[in-house]
């Protein structure tokens, strides 16, 4: 990483930068406290495979599910995330479902680490989705085509809800991919 400093003359200056994590807790309203920055601590983050943890969650993943145990209220949610895919013959604006079509399920690929430490944890989830690439009439046809789809979920100290962001590489036509958060509330 470079800066450029006008002083004598235009000259990229080499930069070292820094991610800080820091957790802060207990500070009064209309208080401050002091912190000091030091380089030199590496933390070896956890072992044993993936899983994030903390003291209000869980997540631990099984086979290609994910599964999320709530401390607080002792509730363990099995299965609660996976993608699925449906033909569509509408607009952008009117979903038309596919004649005789059911879902497609993404799947699950792999499951890595990005980071761990004391603070926060985050894994990325590398899921397969093969659909047809466009319509015969009402209905899919045309060849296979892959789409890849990353989920990172992370999950920080004192986090009382799990963070996810999705990225999507698309290439299909005409079709309707939904992520299925599964709570287990029914209507």
């Amino acid at each position: 990483f470079c800066a450029f400093t006008p002083l004598n003359l235009p000259v990229a200056v080499p930069l070292v930068r820094y991610m800080v994590q820091l957790y802060i807790d207990n500070i009064p309203p209309c208080g401050y406290t002091n912190y000091t920055v030091i380089t030199g601590y590496e933390y070896a983050g956890e072992t044993g495979g993936p899983a994030l943890e903390n003291e209000y969650l869980k997540v631990t993943f099984a086979g290609d599910k994910v599964n999320i145990f709530d401390k607080v209220n002792e509730v363990e949610y099995e299965d609660c995330l996976w993608f699925e895919d449906l033909g569509d013959w509408g607009n952008s604006y009117v979903f038309q479902p596919c004649e005789g079509d059911s879902p497609i399920k993404a799947k699950l690929d792999s499951i890595e680490t990005v980071y761990a430490n004391k603070l926060k944890s985050a894994v990325c989830l590398e899921y397969t989705l093969n659909i047809p690439f466009e319509l015969d009439g009402q209905k899919r046809g045309g060849d296979i085509i892959e789409n890849k789809i990353w989920v990172t979920l992370s999950l920080g100290k004192g986090e009382k809800a799990l963070s996810v962001d999705v990225k999507y590489q698309n290439k299909a036509k005409y079709h309707l991919t939904k992520a299925v958060i599964n709570t287990g509330i029914d209507n």
